[in-house]
């Protein structure tokens, strides 16, 4: 699989990379290679002890239709 990277220079020894869509998953590097390089053992490891799962999550409208109304009592 591939994943875009986030990798910012924050100083001429120090650099961030981020996996993006994953907020916790940032690690740092002496250099723009060592980010990355750490940044793709890091998210190794994460997928390791976890998975993506795609759910579907209903509109509201969708979700009153399939409550059944109940009658009012005059």
């Amino acid at each position: 699989m591939q994943y875009q990277v986030f990798v910012e220079s924050k100083s001429q020894q120090r650099f961030l990379a981020s996996v993006v869509g994953m907020l916790n998953l940032t690690v740092e590097g002496k250099t723009e290679e060592e980010a990355i390089s750490n940044v793709k053992s890091a998210l190794k490891a994460q997928l390791a002890k976890g998975k993506f799962v795609t759910i579907e999550v209903n509109s509201q409208q969708q979700q009153n239709e399939n409550i059944p109304r109940m009658n009012q009592i005059n």
